[in-house]
């Protein structure tokens, strides 16, 4: 008796549920999913790999050392990077620079003078370098420092995907 009762008052929330439903709900009827279509990825990048080459001025990765006096003058330029194979120029989305740099510094315990070496790093929106570490790198560029373009973030001309650029190391002398 007690279950025909349960039964019985389950029943018209059934069928309110049944007349409230659309008819192509889930309850009512399944369907298997439709894939979409990836779209298409042209055969430059899935056929072969691409060999990226960060470029400073004259500097790239096989020519990375610079008088101090030919960087200054080229502090406004831009960075590049380009596909070595095809010769594409890349966009340059972002970079880290970073500059490993001599100091003076006293020695408290001593009191002597000593040449320290400290590194100093930005992260940088664009291809050219800040308009403040242009100038404090024309004023305070020594012989045997490295100026480090790091974690290169580009911009691939066909596909507009972002992909990483080897880091580029430049030698003062």
């Amino acid at each position: 008796m007690i279950m025909k009762h349960r039964l019985l008052s389950m029943l018209p929330m059934a069928l309110l549920a049944a007349l409230l439903m659309p008819a192509g709900s889930a309850l009512a009827q399944t369907k298997p999913p439709v894939a979409k279509p990836k779209p298409a990825i042209p055969l430059i990048d899935t056929l072969k790999p691409l060999r990226l080459q960060a470029q400073f001025g004259i500097w790239k990765a096989t020519n990375n050392t610079a008088f101090v006096a030919d960087f200054k003058k080229a502090l406004a330029l831009e960075l590049k990077v380009k596909d070595s194979a095809s010769g594409v120029f890349f966009t340059v989305q972002s970079f880290r620079l970073g500059w490993r740099k001599k100091e003076a510094s006293d020695d408290y315990k001593t009191g002597r003078r000593k040449v320290i070496s400290t590194f100093n790093a930005v992260p940088v929106e664009g291809a050219k370098l800040p308009e403040a570490w242009q100038k404090e790198m024309n004023d305070a560029l020594q012989a045997t420092e490295e100026v480090l373009f790091e974690q290169i973030l580009v911009i691939h001309p066909v596909t507009k995907r972002l992909q990483m650029a080897p880091a580029l190391i430049i030698k003062l002398r």
